[in-house]
């Protein structure tokens, strides 16, 4: 359940930020770096939380989640302090609406 509910919410992240947040740029073009690093961190998360799942399923002993936790807080500070706050002095309040009125649904 953990599994499925986390990879929901990733998607869900993914897409409402990617359909706001990619039609800002730097002024050299390029998307903020973070953006491209959060993704990736979500696919390890989810590569991590396969590998716990694939334990469980063979009935291991003993199942090793400090890797998740780890990257799990990682990724939640990097959002929290940086990714986020960026979001906030990018996205217009008409953008930031439509992204909260989605989430709500």
């Amino acid at each position: 359940r953990f599994d499925n509910e986390l990879s929901g919410h990733f998607k869900l992240e993914e897409s409402l930020i990617k359909s706001s947040f990619d039609n800002i740029r730097k002024e050299d073009g390029t998307l903020l770096p973070i953006a491209t690093s959060l993704r990736l961190e979500h696919k390890k998360i989810l590569g991590t939380l396969s590998r716990i799942s694939e334990s469980i399923r063979k009935n291991e002993a003993s199942v090793d989640t400090s890797d998740l936790f780890l990257i799990l807080r990682h990724h939640k500070n990097v959002e929290e302090r940086l990714f986020y706050p960026e979001l906030d002095k990018v996205l217009s309040e008409k953008d930031k609406s439509k992204i909260f009125e989605s989430i709500k649904k």
